[in-house]
């Protein structure tokens, strides 16, 4: 999930985690990354968000300024971290934040409570890309362990 206007910026993350996110287990499909507009087409964006927990095993939420600033997107965001919650045992970890900013600067609590990951800073070495699609393929191993 992100707000419609880093759809740029969402496009690029989504490349980088199906162009570097691995499993040492070859017979493992890869890994699926939908945009949220994507998801439930023919449905309303509500009845779509029902159906994110049923469908992924992660939903991550890309916390950028734009997100800040995008009431309706802050709404969506709630509405799917909310509704793990409230849901069965294992939805409850499913939305993982991407911090594109530093965490303190987010005011949306909702998102504040779950540690998720950075996915910012000035790291030319690639020290950045790397730490995140490894965390990323744990999530997901970890998810296939857990819910599969």
């Amino acid at each position: 999930m992100y707000a419609e206007a880093d759809d740029n910026q969402a496009t690029e993350f989504i490349n980088d985690i199906e162009s570097y996110v691995t499993f040492a287990d070859a017979r493992r499909p890869t890994v699926t990354v939908d945009k949220i507009h994507d998801i439930g087409p023919g449905t309303t964006v509500l009845q779509g968000l029902n159906e994110l927990h049923d469908k992924y095993r992660l939903i991550l939420v890309l916390v950028t300024p734009l997100l800040l600033k995008d009431g309706y997107s802050q709404f969506l965001s709630e509405v799917v971290t909310l509704s793990g919650l409230t849901g069965t045992d294992e939805q409850a970890d499913r939305v993982i934040p991407v911090w594109m900013l530093p965490k303190k600067e987010c005011k949306m609590a909702w998102l504040k409570a779950i540690t998720g990951f950075n996915h910012f800073g000035n790291k030319s070495d690639g020290t950045l890309k790397t730490d995140y699609i490894r965390r990323i393929t744990d999530c997901v191993q970890r998810s296939r362990t857990n819910w599969c």
